[in-house]
């Protein structure tokens, strides 16, 4: 099986795990080498006809031999040096996937992500457009649990985690709808931000 090179941030157990599995995943699935990080016990049962087309049911061990040599190069150069030795005891590359997923893939609880969420608040020292990408990751982590944040909260969490340069647009608002949704919360941000480039581009 000819491996063809992708190039994805390693992961070095402290990043954001559920992003660089989907990107394995998808790497895999290029290789038609998916099944290989999945529960041999129910491969049958949750193969596809497509599944079936790229991968047949009957495999000679040949086959499996050059799959499972496959996944374990992708997974193995895709992790920063002290990963592996998380995983070394595993045989299979089924038993790495699922020993990562078990040490990497943290599922708090709903409350304490919802805590956590509430008390978030812009840095500084970030750009806008950064400060937004950590609260979608925020929210996406809770959503990944299946305790879907309401639109009107996760504004309300958003407006909570203003800081004081946007004040004026936080009180606005804050008070100033009955609800806002996130869209909202953004455009104003924009509008704030552009005032003060001007603002400071004309002093």
């Amino acid at each position: 099986m000819v491996t063809t090179k992708f190039e994805i941030e390693r992961f070095n157990g402290g990043g954001d795990f559920t992003l660089w599995a989907k990107r394995i995943q998808a790497i895999l699935s290029s290789q038609n080498a998916l099944k290989a990080i999945q529960d041999p016990k129910n491969l049958p049962a949750t193969m596809t006809e497509v599944d079936k087309q790229n991968l047949p049911a009957t495999m000679t061990e040949v086959d499996k031999q050059s799959m499972e040599e496959t996944t374990y190069e992708i997974l193995i150069l895709n992790i920063t040096d002290n990963v592996p030795r998380q995983v070394i005891n595993e045989n299979t590359t089924y038993e790495i996937w699922e020993k990562l997923t078990a040490l990497y893939d943290k599922k708090d609880l709903p409350s304490k992500l919802y805590m956590r969420d509430f008390s978030l608040k812009m840095n500084q020292s970030k750009t806008l457009n950064e400060n937004l990408d950590e609260f979608k990751k925020l929210t996406n982590e809770f959503n990944q649990l299946g305790e879907k944040l309401r639109a009107e909260s996760e504004a309300a969490i958003f407006i909570n985690s203003l800081h004081d340069t946007y004040k004026e647009v936080k009180s606005t608002l804050k008070y100033g709808r009955e609800s806002v949704l996130v869209d909202v919360v953004i455009t104003a941000l924009k509008s704030k931000e552009l005032e003060l480039q001007l603002e400071e581009k004309n002093a």
